[in-house]
């Protein structure tokens, strides 16, 4: 399966949203937080849903829409749940979740020393 990181967000959104008892606890070994998803709508989404859990409320699309206050989030919080018809998969979400945001921040890591690295001079020898 080869889905986008867009994908990957709406899947694991989606499963929170069916059944978050069992969608936490099957990505519990992944310590997911909202800087790990790229979307500024699944961050969003994923904020409410943690928040939520936090104060003992239930996690649903209307009490994250409530929580989130964005009521703009219908769409896309529907177009999650679509896209994870199943709970069963939601530790392979929480996986590539952090597998995407892992190489994400190695990259970053690597551009920085790369730009580290062109930006000091030389060392000079001297004869």
């Amino acid at each position: 399966m080869n889905e986008t990181a867009e994908e990957i967000e709406q899947a694991l959104i989606g499963c929170l949203l069916l059944d978050f008892t069992t969608a936490r606890a099957e990505t519990a070994d992944y310590a997911l937080t909202p800087a790990m998803f790229q979307d500024a709508a699944a961050r969003a989404a994923f904020e409410a849903i943690a928040g939520l859990a936090a104060s003992g409320h239930p996690v649903d699309a209307l009490t994250v829409m409530d929580k989130a206050r964005r009521p703009d989030l219908a769409p896309y919080l529907e177009a999650c749940i679509d896209r994870a018809p199943t709970v069963a998969h939601a530790s392979y979400y929480g996986l590539l979740l952090a597998q995407s945001h892992a190489k994400r921040e190695l990259r970053l890591r690597l551009a920085r020393a790369m730009r580290r690295l062109d930006d000091d001079p030389p060392d000079q020898v001297q004869a």
